[in-house]
């Protein structure tokens, strides 16, 4: 219920521009502006959180499609702006609030009767399939070798032994048995699972 209350700012938006088709002066154009600025910023509170509400899984991948329609709408703009505008006159001016007037009046519409606040059913992973993450902590980096060596004056000096060829392959098979380790795990939570 709450983004269909958000959108409501659309519809104020929208009789904005229509008002502002009536403004005589600069500083009610300017005010009328203002608050349809205040209300645009209301109804983003709808729209823009939506995407979290139909699937915070995939939340990304909408916002960046919704984005894309959107900057679609950005370049037109300017094209549709040029194009109502060619005879600078006032009337070109009102015939752009109106199509915008009309544009968020069709974006409220299609929202109330399309519009869903509930997570979607391709928001999450089939229940018969398991994700396993395979984590292997040794692969960041290779373990150096220490060694404990008594000193003149008998304090312990621990030294890094510079990695040689038997500290390669001593590293070479602590990540073979981590793997070969993460596999039986991986495929003992399978069984277990099914």
């Amino acid at each position: 219920m709450g983004p269909y209350i958000f959108e409501c700012g659309f519809s104020i938006v929208a009789l904005s521009f229509f008002i502002l088709t009536f403004c005589e002066t600069g500083v009610s154009a300017i005010l009328v502006l203002c608050i349809a600025a205040g209300f645009f910023a209301v109804s983003i509170s709808g729209w823009q959180i939506n995407h979290y509400d139909l699937s915070a899984r995939y939340a990304g991948i909408l916002v960046s499609v919704t984005s894309a329609f959107g900057t679609l709408g950005a370049i037109a703009v300017p094209l549709v702006t040029g194009e109502l505008t060619k005879d600078r006159t006032l009337d070109g001016w009102d015939d752009i609030f109106y199509v915008t007037m009309a544009i968020f009046l069709f974006s409220a519409l299609v929202f109330v009767i399309f519009g869903s606040g509930n997570e979607q059913p391709w928001a999450r992973p089939p229940s018969n399939i398991k994700l396993v993450q395979k984590i292997d902590p040794l692969a960041r980096k290779p373990y150096k070798t220490f060694v404990q060596q008594k000193s003149a004056d008998t304090k312990d000096i621990l030294q890094a032994e510079s990695i040689d060829g038997k500290a390669q392959q001593k590293d070479d098979k602590i990540h073979e048995l981590v793997d070969r380790l993460t596999e039986q795990l991986s495929a003992e939570e399978i069984k277990k699972d099914s």
